[in-house]
């Protein structure tokens, strides 16, 4: 398997409107995660899955 390596950005905002869904739930909710800032994610998608990256997330150390 090739490495990739992926360099912090020195910003990013914006808004985006995506129907609600369990793969982009999980992104959205991971993406925030590593957010230096407060992050809103809404419309997710109301699921076990999605449920247990949050849970997985707060176990984790990150403040939901």
């Amino acid at each position: 398997m090739q490495r990739v390596r992926i360099e912090p950005a020195t910003t990013l905002s914006g808004r985006l409107s995506a129907p609600s869904d369990k793969s982009i739930t999980h992104r959205a909710l991971m993406f925030a995660a590593i957010s230096d800032g407060p992050v809103c994610v809404g419309r997710t998608l109301d699921a076990a899955d999605t449920t247990a990256t949050l849970g997985a997330m707060r176990a984790c150390g990150v403040r939901v």
